[in-house]
């Protein structure tokens, strides 16, 4: 294969990560408030521009969201009985399949789901805090926050069982 092809092919798992864990849950924080906050925001700039402001945007606020979310996982992976659940755990063991290069890849898109799922969670709170209207909606965002918050655990829990079939 030549040199070329060879380097994308490493690049790909990584943009599917940012495309996936930060760039979506990023994009949506940034699309839902701005259009809560309809009335003031208003960015003077055409089509490709604002795809471009978006796709940045989403990628910044994605990176915050994976912070907070790593943070709040770290803290709440360290009692033994959850630890299969921590990061540390997940790469731990993708590591051990390295040179399967499928095997891999599959499982870097299911870390990259997971931590999209994670980072809706932190997302939820986010956009409440800035809905001029949140107290309208309260029931709404706590609704959209405990589902978050199911599928960001069911995510984890079909990683977790994926890699214990695969050991």
């Amino acid at each position: 294969m030549p040199e070329g092809f060879e380097k994308v092919g490493e690049v790909i798992p990584s943009l599917f990560y940012d495309l996936i864990a930060r760039i979506v849950p990023g994009a949506t924080v940034a699309v839902v408030v701005s259009y809560l906050n309809r009335k003031t925001f208003h960015p003077n700039v055409d089509r490709v521009e604002r795809i471009a402001l978006l796709i940045g945007a989403g990628y910044v606020i994605g990176l915050l969201l994976s912070a907070i979310s790593t943070g709040i996982l770290w803290v709440l992976t360290r009692p033994p009985a959850l630890r299969s659940y921590a990061d540390e755990a997940f790469w731990a063991s993708i590591k051990k399949y390295q040179s399967n290069k499928d095997l891999s890849v599959l499982f870097a898109k299911m870390v990259a789901e997971s931590t999209c799922c994670e980072n809706f969670v932190i997302a939820v709170p986010l956009i409440a805090k800035f809905d001029p209207d949140a107290s309208a909606r309260c029931g709404y965002y706590w609704l959209a926050g405990i589902a978050a918050f199911y599928v960001a655990y069911v995510r984890r829990e079909i990683l977790r069982r994926r890699l214990a079939q695969q050991d």
